[in-house]
């Protein structure tokens, strides 16, 4: 087995170390930082990192808005941060500004249908 030489100072300069991580949806490799991060940190909701620092388990989306629909009606996200229940609206309409679209997800539940039998 041949050893690999070291590289050198000037190698390095020429072509730095970037982090690669995969889509948890699509499986996607590409550059972390073009790449969204959300982490579930111990005891606290998921939540977008945009800094990349928040400890915890993290799962790497596109940016796509195709790639985060998926990830909600498939659960791929609840599965790589092993979250158990649905993941809060606050967090899904993140997911969706970052990805370009404006639709939201209401907070609450209306009774619309108490309304229409009067």
């Amino acid at each position: 087995m041949s050893r690999v030489a070291p590289r050198t100072a000037s190698q390095r300069a020429a072509f730095p170390h970037v982090p690669q991580r995969k889509c948890c949806v699509c499986g996607t490799k590409a550059a972390a930082l073009e790449l969204v991060r959300v982490a579930f940190p111990k005891g606290a909701e998921p939540c977008v990192d945009t800094d990349r620092k928040n400890a915890g388990r993290g799962a790497y989306l596109c940016r796509s808005a195709p790639c985060i629909e998926r990830a909600f009606e498939r659960k791929s996200l609840e599965r790589a941060l092993k979250f158990k229940g649905n993941l809060p609206n606050e967090l899904k309409n993140q997911l969706r500004e970052i990805a370009g679209q404006t639709r939201t997800v209401p907070q609450t539940k209306t009774n619309s249908g108490a309304a229409s039998r009067e």
